[in-house]
């Protein structure tokens, strides 16, 4: 028997030229290496070249190739695409784990639900951050904002050059609240920021517009509100305030100070006293009131002062009534009794002058109608009517008295003194009469003489009448 194998006169295997090994031994001229499995069914081997068929032809040549079906990689095994070129995904891409790319170009955290933008360090809760290291550099005006990398991490770009671009911010699938804020490159509103809303119609409204000089523009005219009547702003700062049709301060809910202080003047002693103008202030809610500052420059009111002082000016809504210097609008009449209580149409707290004529009724006002004297220094007074003492509503005479009459003092006549007491005990007359006297009818007169009658002068004594000269 020979120590050896043969098919069809070829020799197979010969024990002296033939050996069997399950590792990568490789044969040389005298000693051929055959290839078996060991235990484990493996074996090792070098390059292997064949033209196979069946299931063996559908591997992956390491060299390239194309792949119809699916792959899946089991175990805790990586891809590593080490090669410069592109790796191009035609279909919907699913990963069961976290993503990074770059070391934290971008980083997408699987198990958070988290994106970071620029670091894989996830600093705060948010599921969209970007991250920066870029500097700390200010806003630099010379700068396009696109170019201010130090301040601004995301953007939205649009490279047409009209229309708008921008973002819209949903919440819920049903009926959502959305909010799309965008910028515009067109007409007269290039560089308008717009923030806009989905109305209940499920269509969309504009809300606001800031315009690229930063005028804060409404949506609609009369249709929009800055803050509301539970949340408002604390103070506006502003230059100038133009309102057109009216200005409200508080909403009548309750009994609240409404007012607006006025501080034009400036402190020390070049300064200016404020002014606190408003409703339910001092006076109560029916009171409109001008409070003035008790010092230069400060808003130390005097509705606030301990008592607290009067204002300027008060007008009371109910009764429409006027105080100055108070906002007391009665007063008590001591005068009478009983007192009587009166209520003022104007009430001044003070003194007052009026330059300019007074009216009553619309007619001329006077105090007295009595007028000053020209001698004296005006320390007289004169009156050019009838005047009447007592209860005479028609005096008939230039001096109608009714009642008793008592002159302390001399009685005068046309300038001459009718006693020479004061008791009316010595009468003096007259001897000369230089005027026509007519003695009515039926009159009794008398007269103590001698007299004279001044020349061209009459006495007439009509029907009836007597004249007696003692």
């Amino acid at each position: 028997m020979k120590n050896e194998l043969t098919v069809n006169n070829n020799i197979i295997w010969n024990a002296g030229n033939v050996v069997f090994n399950s590792s990568n031994v490789a044969s040389t001229a005298s000693l051929k290496s055959a290839v078996m499995r060991d235990t484990n069914g493996d074996f090792a081997a070098g390059t292997i070249t064949a033209n196979i068929t069946g299931a063996s032809s559908l591997n992956v040549l390491k060299s390239g190739d194309t792949m119809t079906g699916g792959l899946t990689i089991t175990g805790n095994n990586n891809i590593n695409i080490q090669g410069t070129g592109t790796l191009s995904v035609g279909g919907n891409t699913t990963l069961g784990a976290n993503l990074t790319v770059d070391s934290g170009t971008l980083y997408v955290n699987s198990t958070s639900n988290r994106v970071n933008v620029g670091q894989i360090t996830e600093s705060n809760a948010v599921k969209f951050n970007v991250y920066t290291a870029a500097g700390s550099l200010n806003f630099q005006s010379g700068l396009a904002l696109s170019s201010q990398t130090t301040l601004y991490q995301s953007s939205v770009f649009n490279q047409a050059d009209g229309g708008e671009s921008g973002i819209v911010l949903q919440h819920g699938a049903t009926s959502p609240s959305q909010w799309g804020i965008t910028a515009k490159k067109s007409s007269a509103d290039v560089g308008s920021l717009i923030i806009r809303t989905r109305t209940a119609a499920s269509t969309s409204a504009t809300r606001l517009t800031i315009s690229n000089g930063g005028n804060i523009i409404p949506g609609a005219t009369n249709d929009q509100e800055l803050g509301t009547d539970g949340y408002k702003w604390a103070n506006v700062h502003t230059h100038i305030v133009s309102i057109k049709d009216s200005a409200r301060i508080g909403n009548g809910s309750s009994n609240a100070e409404a007012d607006i202080h006025l501080r034009g003047g400036g402190t020390g002693a070049g300064g200016g006293r404020g002014f606190r103008v408003g409703s339910n202030i001092g006076g109560g809610a029916d009171v409109f009131e001008i409070y003035a500052s008790q010092t230069n420059g400060s808003d130390d009111w005097k509705s606030l002062a301990t008592p607290a002082l009067p204002p300027a000016l008060a007008i009371q809504g109910t009764n429409n009534r006027v105080g100055i210097n108070t906002n007391v609008f009665s007063g008590t009449d001591t005068s009478s009794s009983p007192n009587v209580n009166r209520d003022y149409i104007l009430n001044v707290q003070g003194d007052m002058n009026l330059n300019g004529q007074f009216f009553q009724n619309n007619e001329e006002f006077v105090t007295s109608r009595w007028t000053e004297s020209t001698n004296d220094q005006g320390a007289n007074i004169y009156r050019p009517s009838k005047v009447g003492i007592g209860n005479v509503p028609a005096p008939a005479y230039q001096l109608d008295v009714a009642g008793d009459t008592n002159i302390a003092g001399v009685f005068y006549l046309n300038s001459n003194r009718l006693f020479a007491d004061t008791q009316g005990i010595i009468a003096l007359a007259a001897s000369t009469i230089s005027e026509n006297v007519d003695i009515p009818a039926n009159a009794i007169a008398s007269s103590n003489g001698p007299l004279e009658l001044a020349s061209g002068n009459t006495i007439t004594i009509n029907s009836g009448a007597t004249w007696t000269i003692s």
